[in-house]
């Protein structure tokens, strides 16, 4: 407990965690803003100039109604009632012309969905700094000195930054939340799905705990801060790679085994994708694409076995290593 008191310390004084937090509460409250501009309703002269336009289109609707039709029942074969029917289903409305401000859940999970990954890459920042400068500068080689226990040394710095990031992350994302709420109010959005809002909260710290572990394990390895940004660059390139190979079915089905897809699990409950298969037919070749679902226990096993490989190797590595 000694130890884990020291390391949390050690988080707490670095300038870099201070600065990444200014940074993301800077950041949401930019969110904030644009949650604020999303809930705003329709200005006056919004409203009266989507009047306009809904009559203007409204009277071409009925005017050609007739001919429509007829040209429907000549064309396509059907009977009157059924063109009329289907002619029914193109009847302007006001909405159409008038922008429709979002709800709460609407505005929130859009804010939550972006601070997500944005808390979640300052996590793994702070995360590799706060092994991979000690790494890097020697600081880590004399504190092994005082307390030569390779392990729980390993173990304490680990959790320490977890425990840092992980309350940091629940104060930001619980602040973006109640803005968003107290912003809904102030313009009068509609408040729909409080709670699911407050799920989404709760599953993004999963995601900041995926990419803290992430960013602390590579820079272990790496021996410097700048190994786990590498390797966010590098797999940033492959991942435009893999998007502009996107339309082959034998890419699609890839997804299941994507980090960011299992990421995407875990914060939406769920993450539905799509694997496009070729057939020959009589006609030629046509496309048939298949819906498919990744659910959110499928997300919390991947990234459970991925980031216990990261910790188990990392922390072999690190018994091992000449750090002096």
């Amino acid at each position: 407990m000694r130890l884990l008191r020291a390391e949390l310390n050690r988080v707490r004084m670095r300038r870099i965690t201070w600065l990444t937090a200014l940074a993301l509460l800077l950041a949401l409250a930019g969110l904030s803003l644009i949650g604020w501009q999303l809930m705003q309703p329709p200005t006056s002269e919004q409203v009266a100039e989507g009047e306009r336009y809904y009559q203007e289109s409204l009277g071409y609707w009925e005017e050609s109604r007739e001919q429509i039709i007829a040209e429907c029942v000549e064309f396509e074969g059907l009977s009157e009632e059924e063109c009329a029917a289907q002619y029914e289903l193109g009847r302007p409305t006001p909405d159409m012309y008038v922008p429709t401000p979002a709800d709460f859940s609407q505005a929130a999970g859009i804010a939550l969905t972006a601070s997500s990954y944005l808390l979640g890459f300052g996590a793994l920042l702070v995360a590799a700094s706060s092994i991979g400068a000690e790494t890097s500068t020697g600081a880590l080689g004399s504190w092994l000195t005082f307390v030569p226990r390779r392990v729980p040394v390993y173990l304490a710095k680990l959790v320490a930054v977890v425990l840092w990031v992980l309350v940091a992350a629940a104060a930001l994302q619980a602040l973006l939340v109640t803005a968003h709420l107290l912003l809904a109010r102030a313009v009068g959005a509609a408040v729909v799905g409080p709670q699911d809002v407050w799920a989404t909260a709760a599953r993004s710290l999963l995601v900041v705990l995926a990419l803290t572990v992430v960013g602390f394990t590579v820079a272990c390895l790496g021996r410097h801060t700048i190994a786990a940004l590498g390797a966010v660059l590098g797999y940033g390139f492959l991942a435009v790679v893999r998007l502009a190979l996107g339309g082959y079915g034998w890419v699609q089905q890839l997804t299941p085994w994507l980090p960011e897809a299992n990421l995407e699990a875990v914060l939406r409950d769920g993450y539905d994708y799509y694997v496009t298969e070729q057939r020959t037919t009589a006609e030629g070749i046509e496309y048939v694409y298949h819906e498919a679902h990744l659910g959110l226990a499928h997300g919390l096993a991947y990234w459970a076995v991925l980031l216990a490989v990261l910790v188990g190797v990392s922390l072999l590595v690190f018994r091992r290593r000449d750090v002096t």
